[in-house]
């Protein structure tokens, strides 16, 4: 007999009454900070949920602050795992690992190198004495692409790279709010394990290409709470929405 692994997520839940699973989560949201009420400030704030409309996520963390698995409504479908001189994401079949340079740069443990054997995917990475990432490269064999990142004032202001067939540069410019504070950071949510993130949060990118092929243009709105963290956020490419997200985050408990 198969036993799918959805169906050993959901058994306990099949079992309960539908008012006791509503409590569950209820008790959960609880925990979390009200919009309407700043006890602390962001940077004591840690993302927890996320609602895109189709799916409510959540982060879970673990003793160290370490995002270790992403789950998607109720069944996982990203898990990290740490060492010291690595971290690994497993999605599915894909396993990718992330070498770490332990802190080389100070005060940072930053990703140099990245493997995802299934797809014969390899990535390197490059950061500034800041932290900021400036170079990263792809190879997934033949094909190699190089990536220059370029920062001002604590925020990525232009990405570029070249693109197969043609050999067409692609530039990648950012705008920000200055009033809104990027509290959503990279994949690696709080760690930083490739490089600083932007520190607002971006309203506007524009993107060219050296054929002349027509400019893409994605804009983003967002809402903060009192404490000023991103609550809501939506995402318009050349004047269709693509995403809107809500955001709910917990106080980070030392």
């Amino acid at each position: 007999m198969q036993i799918r692994t959805s169906d050993y997520i959901l058994k306990p839940f099949k079992k309960m009454k539908p008012y006791i699973f509503f409590l569950l989560i209820f008790g959960l949201l609880m925990a979390c900070e009200s919009p309407d009420v700043c006890m602390s400030n962001c940077s004591n704030k840690r993302l927890r949920f996320i609602d895109n409309g189709v799916n409510f996520n959540r982060i879970i963390y673990d003793d160290n602050n370490r995002q270790i698995n992403y789950i998607k409504g109720i069944v996982p479908f990203t898990t990290y795992s740490y060492n010291n001189l690595d971290a690994k994401k497993t999605q599915g079949t894909n396993i990718t690992t992330y070498v770490l340079n332990d802190g080389l740069v100070p005060h940072f443990s930053l990703v140099i190198s990245s493997a995802t054997s299934l797809l014969n995917l390899v990535n390197s990475y490059s950061y500034d004495a800041a932290g900021q990432l400036i170079y990263s490269s792809e190879t997934q064999t033949p094909q190699v692409i190089n990536y220059s990142y370029t920062w001002q004032n604590g925020n990525l202001i232009l990405t570029s790279f070249k693109k197969q067939p043609g050999n067409i540069t692609i530039y990648l410019k950012y705008e920000y709010y200055t009033d809104i504070t990027n509290s959503l950071g990279n994949e690696f949510v709080g760690l930083q394990l490739f490089g600083k993130s932007s520190k607002n949060a971006v309203k506007r990118i524009t993107q060219s290409f050296s054929n002349g092929n027509p400019m893409i243009i994605t804009t983003f709105e967002y809402k903060k709470d009192l404490c000023g963290c991103i609550t809501y956020s939506k995402e318009t490419d050349n004047n269709k929405v693509i995403t809107d997200k809500t955001y709910i985050y917990e106080k980070i408990i030392e």
